[in-house]
């Protein structure tokens, strides 16, 4: 609408004509808002989450501090995608916030279940991964059935699970939280 205001305010009578592109973008932008009444409000638990953080390990520190001879490369690839979420979440609105939340809260779920057992190996590791994203997806498809979030696919909530260890949220152990 700021467009169409613009261009009415031109001097130049060709500058005030109005491409049906104009007209199209403007009523797409409209259509992919969410309404805010569709939006999870946990979203701002997310700053309050940060400066409750004990354990300021880092992702790497956080994985050799249980499975020493684990490959520089494995390290590598779930740094990239720690990275990788941490820009999403930089481009993204406040759903992606609330979607961080939800999983941290599964995930928390998970790791505090009296059933969890701390990774020793890379496949532990493994196993342990597969297990938050299951848990993850499964609690954000119950949540989607109340409210909207912009992105949910299982690959960007592996993601954010590997940002939720890199930035001090998460842990597979408690050494840290000493």
């Amino acid at each position: 609408m700021e467009k169409l205001g613009e261009k009415q305010n031109s001097t130049n009578l060709v500058d005030k004509l109005v491409h049906s592109s104009d007209v199209k973008l403007i009523f797409k932008e409209a259509e992919s808002q969410i309404a805010n009444d569709s939006i999870d409000p946990t979203w701002q638990y997310i700053a309050r989450l940060e400066e409750e953080v004990i354990d300021k390990r880092n992702l790497n520190e956080k994985v050799l501090s249980i499975i020493e001879d684990l490959s520089e490369r494995r390290i590598s690839t779930f740094a990239r995608k720690a990275s990788a979420s941490k820009y999403e979440e930089g481009e993204a609105d406040k759903t992606f916030l609330s979607l961080k939340y939800r999983i941290y809260e599964a995930c928390e779920d998970c790791l505090s279940a009296s059933e969890y057992k701390e990774p020793k190996t890379g496949c532990d590791l493994d196993n342990v991964i597969k297990s938050l994203v299951v848990k993850a997806i499964s609690d954000v498809s119950e949540f989607k059935k109340d409210y909207k979030y912009t992105i949910s696919n299982g690959k960007t909530i592996e993601g954010i699970i590997w940002n939720l260890f890199d930035s001090c949220f998460l842990a597979f152990d408690e050494s840290g939280n000493e």
